[in-house]
């Protein structure tokens, strides 16, 4: 493969679903899973989807994070969630375009 081949070649992308990176211990794992991913596949994007993405985006501004999809509160949430899912996968696939 050419140097320009190899610049053009897209990072690795990786989700983490899930945390709550607000809790100090959520924090520690988070900061954890991160560096064991980088060091078995090199520099990755990373995008982290936590319950309180809004909060959490704000302290960690060097991460991509949103808020989750996922949530502990049952189908009262299912059309946020919805909401919530579309607008990851539209954000997701401008970035890869």
């Amino acid at each position: 493969m050419s140097d320009r081949a190899a610049d053009m070649v897209e990072p690795t992308r990786v989700v983490v679903v899930g945390t709550v990176a607000l809790n100090g211990g959520d924090a520690a794992l988070l900061a954890a899973q991160i560096q064991v991913v980088r060091s078995a596949l090199g520099e990755v994007e990373v995008s982290v989807f936590d319950f309180q993405g809004e909060s959490t985006a704000r302290r960690y501004q060097d991460l991509d994070i949103h808020p989750s999809f996922v949530s502990t509160h049952g189908a009262a949430g299912l059309a946020d969630r919805g909401a919530l899912i579309i607008g990851w996968l539209e954000c997701w696939l401008r970035r890869s375009s």
